[in-house]
């Protein structure tokens, strides 16, 4: 009998290790199926993969097309200018990214005549008021501001860009000259 529990003895040691070898692969075969689950709904499914076949670039003629080489140029303006006592409230900005100097003119968008112009305006500069010799009944009006872009340095615009605005005269107040963008009803007569 003794001779027999040597015998059991080794194979109870044989299966603990096939046991515990049978543990690990089964756990590592389930921490592998958690990280594919894992990465399937982070990267939602297939669609999220790398194409192989991607190339870095453009698609063929884009960059040749003629918006893509043409410069930009960004306005900065109130859309809502207040004409009082013949100033012309526009807040006109030339942002310093952009590249050229500006002259700006505002006008009807009737045409005609511009109701006032600024001076040339550099990359980074700003003019708030505008004065204007024209004298519009009160009401609101559809405007255009064009903006005249010249390179730094020439005296001839190579570019012009307009914005619409709406031109907005506020009525008089009698009372000490003060002008309101709002207007009061007129007092009633006592009976």
């Amino acid at each position: 009998m003794a001779r027999y529990a040597n015998f059991d003895s080794a194979r109870h040691e044989r299966r603990s290790f096939r046991n515990r070898m049978l543990l690990l692969v089964g756990c590592l075969a389930l921490a592998g199926a958690l990280f594919a689950l894992c990465l399937r709904f982070c990267f939602g499914g297939t669609g999220a993969w790398l194409d192989p076949d991607a190339q870095s670039g453009t698609l063929t003629g884009m960059a040749q097309s003629a918006a893509a080489q043409q410069p930009t140029y960004r306005i900065v303006a109130n859309q809502l200018p207040l004409l009082q006592n013949g100033v012309c409230s526009v807040m006109i900005e030339n942002p310093a990214s952009n590249r050229y100097d500006a002259v700006v003119a505002l006008s009807l968008s009737g045409g005609g005549e511009p109701l006032g112009v600024t001076a040339r305006l550099a990359p980074g500069e700003e003019a708030g008021q505008m004065e204007v010799a024209a004298q519009l009944e009160p009401g609101e009006y559809a405007a255009l501001l064009t903006f005249d872009l010249y390179e730094p340095g020439a005296r001839e615009a190579s570019a012009q860009v307009a914005a619409a605005v709406t031109l907005r005269v506020p009525q008089q107040s009698t009372e000490e000259g003060i002008s309101s963008g709002v207007s009061s009803p007129a007092p009633k007569a006592a009976p």
